[in-house]
């Protein structure tokens, strides 16, 4: 009896999962994929908007380069990419108010200590 039910329902379910996670061809992963590579294609053009100088050199990359990265890479190029992008936003937040920023301070140490 347990045989039969694992068979007829179990084994199913659990290879359709299994095929939902590995298959490389899996409609869902290619999706999320295109989505992933285009928010990145997104940054590269809209850097210059929105991210500091300093974090700008983070889109450096082809659209070639993209195109070759998987699922993984992606995402970690793109929660980087989103933190200095809400950095940014924080900073211009700060500077409207009239407040200092931190990254103010240090690129000023940087000088005077390049400087002697």
């Amino acid at each position: 009896m347990i045989t039969a039910i694992w068979e007829t329902l179990c084994e199913p379910l659990w290879e359709l999962r299994n095929n939902i996670l590995a298959r490389t061809d899996n409609p869902t992963v290619l999706r999320e994929q295109k989505t992933l590579q285009e928010r990145l294609h997104w940054f590269k053009r809209f850097a210059g908007q929105v991210l500091a100088q300093r974090h700008r050199k983070l889109t450096d990359f082809a659209r070639e380069e993209v195109s070759s990265w998987n699922r993984k890479q992606c995402r970690k190029r793109l929660k980087t990419l989103e933190i200095a992008r809400e950095i940014y936003e924080i900073e211009c937040r700060q500077r409207v108010r009239g407040q200092r920023v931190m990254t103010e301070w240090l690129e000023a140490r940087l000088i005077h200590d390049t400087a002697d």
